[in-house]
This record gives structure tokens, sequence and C-alpha cells, in this order.
């Protein structure tokens, strides 16, 4: 889940939900700095939709550099 358009803060991320604590995670599906770790369900859930996590993380980046010129 991302909150792009709704004026969520940098770096790009996405918001992992269910399975434990919500969690921000990075285009690698690893937790970003300050959040909380992944749990083993969690983990799963990453592991197994990590090319469509990389491709989302990246066309976030791509919007917030076209929204920032």
């Amino acid at each position: 889940m991302h909150y792009t358009r709704s004026g969520d803060h940098g770096p790009a991320h996405l918001h992992v939900k269910g399975g434990g604590a919500e969690t921000k995670i990075g285009q690698a599906g690893k937790p970003i700095e300050g959040a909380p770790q992944l749990t083993p369900t969690q983990q799963k859930v990453v592991f197994e939709n990590k090319s469509a996590i990389r491709k989302s993380v990246d066309q976030i980046q791509r919007w917030v550099r076209f929204n920032e010129m």
C-alpha cells in the first residue's frame, strides 16, 4: 500500500499491513530506517511479491522526481 498522492513523506516506500505491526519497506523489500522489522508472515508475502514491490517503488520514485521539477 502507498500514499504517494496524498502527501506521504520520502523516501519512496510501501506500507505493509497485516500479519503483525504495520511497517514500511523500501524497494529491496526491507524495512526503512526507524520502521519495525517484518514478521515471518509479512516476510513471506514480501518475498513472493518482490518484483511487484520493486516496480511500484520505482514508479513512486519517478512520480516524486517528476513532481519536484
